[in-house]
């Protein structure tokens, strides 16, 4: 039986201050997990929603208000 992938969701409804940090932390780990990622509500920053998923090898999913 091969190795077990870890499923990582993360939600967020804002902003940060370290966008790329966070992402190219994502792209550094993403051999040990999967990062999906919500973005809640018209004032989250997309491109981290987006970044953190494509760097994650996970998907994105964009909630409305």
């Amino acid at each position: 039986m091969g190795k077990r992938l870890k499923k990582v969701f993360l939600l967020t409804d804002g902003e940060v201050g370290n966008k790329e940090e966070i992402i190219n932390f994502a792209a550094v780990n993403n051999e040990q997990a999967r990062i999906h990622t919500f973005g809640i509500g018209s004032g989250c920053d997309k491109s981290l929603v987006k970044g953190v998923a494509d760097a994650g090898r996970g998907t994105c999913s964009l909630v409305a208000d």
